[in-house]
């Protein structure tokens, strides 16, 4: 509902969690409990009741019926559930405490599952980039129509050809996953997962790319386009190659970022235990400039890469620092 903000200022009573989930209740009704707490200056009589807005066999109830506060005082309300099962569905309700400047009802809800798949919603996968020929890890959820996940729910992920492994059926938790194969080739990538009771599917689409890759004697002085320069500390130098970056993009900010566009350059001395980024100027999918880190100062030499993402070229060495 709208927020009441005046009633919200008057309260001196609180409740906490603020609304109560009992989630898909099976073979055993577990209670749930919340906070109480009188924040007035003065001791508070509350009364306390738990309404039902449906009607069900499985009853709700509240334990004490009645609390006694006094001023900065806590206490713990138990709610139980309790009769028998319900017929499959989603009930709602609310708790409420009267008694206190403002009545307060803290609503609680509980879900029956009628054990039949109805809907997969993606839990992992969706919008993903990744390099050319790797695997992709999907997830689904299987739930029924009242939002309950379903055990043992048939999926196909597809296309066939493209899964490297895949679970069959849904666990206790009602997910399903499966490691797609990405296509060869660049550009834009789906797959999708169906259950096979139905015509419910989860549809998957992503970015393939190829991976950055430096080209030989790629790295050059950035004023004179020179190779052999080194990884002078402070100096500027520039990376040639393919795929480097999705864009042209530049740095806006007076100090130069060590991460532009999903672009970082790392510099790796593990002989000294110095590894740190470059200060990037620019990126672009043929070129990245960049700022040799200070920290590299005192290295003979250094290992350094661009790192796309979660993708990686391959490592170059300079010896001369």
């Amino acid at each position: 509902g709208r927020l009441d903000i005046a009633a919200a200022v008057k309260t001196t009573v609180t409740v906490e969690p603020s609304s109560i989930s009992f989630g898909a209740i099976g073979a055993s009704l577990a209670p749930r409990t919340v906070s109480v707490t009188n924040l007035g200056s003065s001791q508070a009589t509350l009364q306390l009741k738990a309404v039902a807005r449906d009607a069900s066999a499985t009853t709700v109830t509240v334990t004490p019926a009645s609390l006694t506060l006094a001023a900065g005082q806590s206490q713990t309300v138990t709610l139980n559930l309790g009769g028998s099962l319900p017929a499959p569905g989603s009930y709602e309700g609310y708790l409420e405490i009267s008694g206190g400047p403002v009545t307060l009802r803290a609503p609680w809800l509980y879900l029956a599952s009628d054990g039949v798949p109805a809907s997969l919603i993606p839990l992992q996968g969706a919008g993903f980039v990744t390099e050319t020929s790797s695997a992709v890890n999907l997830a689904v959820l299987a739930i029924d129509q009242y939002g309950v996940p379903v055990t043992n729910a048939q999926i196909r992920f597809a296309p066939a050809d493209s899964v490297y492994r895949a679970t069959p059926a849904t666990d206790p938790l009602g997910i399903a996953e499966a490691y797609m194969m990405a296509p060869a080739t660049a550009g834009e990538a789906a797959f999708r997962a169906d259950l096979l009771v139905n015509a419910a599917r989860a549809d998957f689409s992503g970015h393939v790319r190829k991976p950055p890759q430096i080209a030989k004697n790629g790295v050059v002085d950035s004023a004179s386009f020179q190779t052999g320069a080194g990884f002078a500390p402070g100096s500027y130098v520039t990376i040639f190659g393919d795929n480097l970056a999705e864009a042209l993009t530049s740095a806006t900010t007076a100090s130069l970022p060590i991460s532009l566009a999903g672009v970082s350059v790392s510099f790796d001395d593990a002989a000294r235990g110095v590894h740190a980024p470059g200060r990037l100027v620019l990126v672009a999918p043929g070129q990245v400039n960049l700022q040799v880190p200070l920290e590299l100062a005192g290295s003979t030499s250094a290992v350094m890469k661009v790192t796309l993402a979660n993708s990686a070229s391959r490592s170059v060495r300079q010896d001369n620092v």
